[in-house]
C-alpha cells in the first residue's frame, strides 16, 4: 500500500483510484513497520466496506445488505456466523476487539455507525436537503470512519470525528466531477435553490454558464467551509497525539491546501480541476514531496500549512497552542476546548436565504 502502482495514466480519478489511494496513504511510508501494519489493516477493511456498498449501488445488487445483516448478528452476539465465510472482516474485528478491550480505545459502535452510514447514503438518486443534513452525512460517514482508526485517545475522540467530517468535505470538493459523472450531487437542495443553481446543471456540468454558480461556490468554500474547519482547532494544534496521528493530520492538511488552491485557480470549474489537480499530485509523489509527513518536520513549514488551513496568522497559532496546553489541565477541559474553538470562528456565516438575489 505504501508503493502503490498507478492503475491508469489518465488524470481522471474515476478510472484511477490507485492514484487517489497513493496520495491518501503517502504518509504511511514514514511509520515503523508494526505501526504501519496496524494502519494498513484498518484502512484496508474500512475501504473494503466502502467498495462493497459502492458495488451494490452500481450493480443494483444486494451483497452489502447480506453483509449488513451478518454484521448485525455479529454485533449482537459477538459470534461470526459460520455460514458466511466470505466475510473475513468479521473475524478481523472480533480479534481486534478482543485485543484492544483492555485499552478502552476501541469501539465496535464506531464501526457500526460507519456501516450504518454506508447503508443509508449509498442510495440511487440520493438528495441532501439542508445544511444540517449535509453535516450529519459527513459526520456519520467520515467522522465514524476516522474514529475507527487505531491509536486514538479518548481525549481526542470527538475532535477526530470533526477532522473526519472536514476530510470528507474536501474529498467531496476534489471529486465534484467524478460524482457528477456518476449522477451524484451532494450540494444541499436549499443551497442550490437559494443561489439559483439547479441540480441538473451540476450533474450535466453546465453550471459554469450560470452566473450564480460562482457566488454559490464562494459561499461554499469561503463562508461555509471555515465554520466546519474550525471545529478541528483542538486536534489541529494538539501536540500530544500519537506520532502516527501527527503524520496523518499534517499530510491531510497538506492535501486540503492543495485542493483549495487548485480549485480556486480553476475558478471553481470542477470539469477542469482534475487535470490540474492530479498532475500536481503526481508531481508531489514523484518528487517524494511529503514534507508534512517526514520524520523531522520543520516547524516553520508546518506552521505555515496550519496557518493557511485555519486562516489564522502564525502568531495567533502559537498563542492558541499555548492556550490549549493550559486548557488541557482544566477540570472542564472538554467544555473549555469547545469554547476556545468557537471563539476562533470567522465572521458569522452569511445567510443562505435570498443569496441569489
Amino acid at each position: 500500500m505504501t508503493s502503490l502502482k498507478l492503475a491508469s495514466s489518465e488524470y481522471d480519478a474515476i478510472a484511477d483510484d490507485s492514484l487517489k489511494d497513493e496520495d491518501n496513504a503517502a504518509w504511511l511510508i514514514h511509520l515503523a513497520p508494526d505501526i504501519q501494519q496496524a494502519w494498513i489493516q484498518r484502512l484496508y477493511w474500512l475501504r473494503w466496506i466502502d467498495r462493497l456498498a459502492e458495488q451494490d449501488l452500481l450493480r443494483r445488487s444486494s451483497e452489502f445488505d447480506t453483509f449488513y445483516h451478518t454484521w448485525q448478528h455479529f454485533l449482537n452476539t459477538r459470534q461470526v456466523a459460520t455460514e458466511y465465510p466470505q466475510w473475513p472482516i468479521l473475524r478481523y474485528l472480533a480479534q481486534m476487539a478482543q485485543a484492544e478491550q483492555a485499552q478502552s480505545g476501541f469501539s465496535l459502535q464506531a464501526w457500526n455507525r460507519y456501516i450504518q452510514a454506508m447503508r443509508d447514503y449509498h442510495q440511487p438518486d440520493l438528495t441532501i436537503n439542508t445544511l444540517p443534513d449535509y453535516e450529519q452525512m459527513l459526520e456519520r460517514i467520515a467522522g465514524s470512519f476516522f474514529q475507527c482508526f487505531p491509536f486514538i485517545s479518548n481525549q481526542h475522540r470527538q475532535a477526530i470525528c470533526y477532522f473526519g467530517l472536514v476530510d470528507q468535505f474536501y474529498n467531496n470538493l476534489r471529486d465534484l466531477r467524478e460524482d457528477a459523472l456518476q449522477g451524484v450531487c451532494y450540494f444541499p437542495e436549499e443551497v442550490l435553490a437559494n443561489y439559483g443553481v439547479r441540480r441538473s446543471e451540476i450533474l450535466s456540468m453546465t453550471c459554469f454558464d450560470n452566473p450564480h454558480y460562482q457566488r454559490m461556490m464562494q459561499f461554499w468554500v469561503e463562508d461555509y467551509l471555515p465554520t466546519i474547519r474550525h471545529r478541528t482547532v483542538s486536534l489541529t494544534l494538539a501536540q500530544d497525539l500519537h506520532p502516527s496521528w501527527q503524520m496523518l493530520r499534517d499530510w491531510c492538511i497538506h492535501r486540503y491546501s492543495r485542493v483549495e488552491r487548485v480549485l480556486r485557480s480553476s475558478h471553481y470549474n470542477f470539469q477542469q480541476f482534475p487535470e490540474h489537480y492530479w498532475a500536481e499530485v503526481r508531481r508531489d509523489l514523484a518528487n517524494q514531496s511529503v514534507p508534512t509527513a517526514a520524520k523531522n518536520i520543520e516547524s516553520a513549514y508546518r506552521l505555515s500549512e496550519v496557518s493557511r488551513f485555519l486562516k489564522l496568522s502564525p502568531s495567533a497559532i502559537r498563542a492558541m497552542q499555548a492556550g490549549l496546553q493550559i486548557l488541557e489541565h482544566w477540570p472542564l477541559q472538554e467544555t473549555a476546548l469547545r469554547f476556545f474553538s468557537l471563539k476562533q470562528l470567522p465572521a458569522p456565516l452569511r445567510k443562505v436565504s435570498g443569496s441569489a438575489n
